[in-house]
């Protein structure tokens, strides 16, 4: 299988040189800045923030407190450092890693002081921090280093893998969280430094209690939040169809692979669609799980080469591929089956059955197939005559909101000339009769 994420997004070049590549500008420059003390006994270079996180998403709050530890400690940058794989976070529900790098670099491109790392990318799995941390001294010995870290976290430090280590590789700059024991931070901060000759100073202000796991709810919940996240970050979430309510990881591969795969139109539509068929899955009492997984599958063989396309159909079963010559209209569903089944082991016949009917539809569907088939005809890019009549109609049953979107693809196939293929028209006749004639 095709590397996903293997090109950039959104216009931001990914990092690949060894690790260190950033968005904004490399991040060791050769020549640094004279110190105006040597009491050290050598020449510090950089003064570099290192702010790790999974930003998952990133939001205004992680924003203000990299501006704030790079006032405060006089920093000349600061590396917003994405974990890969942490340790800490078990099985919550990330954002494939380069989609987190592209929301980093969209909610930073006015900073050129913030800059975006993937050297935790290239690291073996989990990302410690110790591990980056020896990473960066290696690469750039004389460089001093602030580990950026909020107060909750810097209290728990003694329970860091490597923990003695990491307090010899780097100093600390705290942030506090409204609420928090500031005299218990202190004292944390006297005793490391007597114990470990670890330094640290406290970031002016305090932090809103804000958290991506709230962000995340809010998205699932399908509310507000723009007001929490820069707005190329909201853009990009709504876009990509990240963390909403029936987005989880077995999703979120999908998502990546088709992102990589097909073009971009489709991939995008690809994702309206998901999200459309889910809610007239809600509606219709069809599982808004599959329906979600349905249309992010829909059309994943889009783009292909005819003869692979017909190769994939014939495996994805059926259809038979004779009647549908080289014509990728045709083809797709077919082929899109049999990626769906062979690249991501969907073995659930109700959601390879909305895939593969998805385009011409038949006699007797299910209500899956069914919301499928009107999701990838009314999502909200769609722009063709009645499309708008469509999304208004309330039919109380799948069925009729079915009949209505077929017959618009009839009328459309024949007023271009087109040839409709027969299992349309059969499909229309059942439903007519099955509602009694035109209902």
């Amino acid at each position: 299988m095709k590397k996903p994420f293997s090109r950039g997004f959104c216009g931001f070049r990914h990092g690949r040189g060894g690790g260190f590549e950033t968005q904004n500008q490399p991040q060791f420059p050769k020549k640094g800045r004279p110190s105006t003390s040597e009491s050290c006994g050598y020449v510090i270079y950089m003064k570099i923030g290192f702010f790790g996180g999974t930003f998952n998403p990133i939001h205004n709050a992680h924003i203000n407190v990299a501006l704030a530890a790079r006032d405060k400690l006089g920093l000349d940058k600061v590396m917003l450092v994405i974990a890969a794989d942490p340790p800490h976070k078990g099985n919550e529900f990330l954002a494939h890693q380069w989609a987190r790098y592209d929301m980093v670099c969209a909610a930073v491109k006015e900073y050129p002081e913030l800059e975006v790392s993937t050297v935790e990318f290239e690291l073996a799995p989990p990302s410690y921090s110790v591990k980056t941390l020896r990473l960066l001294k290696e690469k750039s010995p004389n460089d001093e280093i602030y580990f950026i870290l909020g107060s909750d976290s810097f209290l728990k430090l003694e329970r860091w893998y490597e923990y003695r280590e990491i307090m010899k590789l780097c100093k600390f700059g705290v942030y506090l969280r409204g609420g928090d024991d500031v005299s218990l931070v202190l004292e944390y901060k006297e005793r490391y430094l007597s114990q470990y000759g670890a330094q640290s100073v406290i970031l002016d202000g305090e932090v809103s209690d804000v958290s991506s796991t709230s962000i995340r709810e809010l998205v699932a919940q399908n509310r507000d939040f723009s007001d929490i996240l820069p707005g190329d970050v909201c853009e990009y979430i709504d876009k990509n169809g990240l963390y909403g309510r029936y987005w989880d990881l077995s999703a979120e591969a999908i998502r990546v692979w088709v992102k990589e795969h097909v073009p971009e139109r489709t991939y995008y539509h690809t994702v309206r669609t998901a999200q459309t068929a889910a809610l007239l899955a809600e509606k219709y009492g069809a599982d808004p799980k599959k329906a979600y997984l349905a249309g992010l599958l829909h059309d994943c063989s889009k783009g292909m080469e005819i003869s692979l396309m017909r190769e994939l159909t014939e495996k994805g079963g059926g259809v038979c591929v004779d009647e549908y010559g080289n014509n990728p209209q045709l083809l797709h569903a077919g082929a899109s089956v049999a990626l769906a089944r062979d690249v991501f082991g969907i073995t659930d016949e109700e959601i390879l059955g909305a895939i593969r009917y998805h385009t011409l539809g038949r006699e007797k569907m299910s209500v899956l197939e069914m919301v499928v088939y009107c999701a990838d005809l009314i999502e909200p890019g769609r722009r063709f005559d009645d499309v708008e009549e469509l999304r208004k109609k309330d039919a109380p049953r799948i069925e009729k909101l079915f009949l209505e979107c077929a017959r618009v693809v009839n009328r459309f196939v024949r007023h271009n000339g087109f040839v409709l293929h027969p299992d349309t028209p059969k499909a229309i006749a059942y439903y007519e009769r099955l509602l009694g004639g035109n209902k």
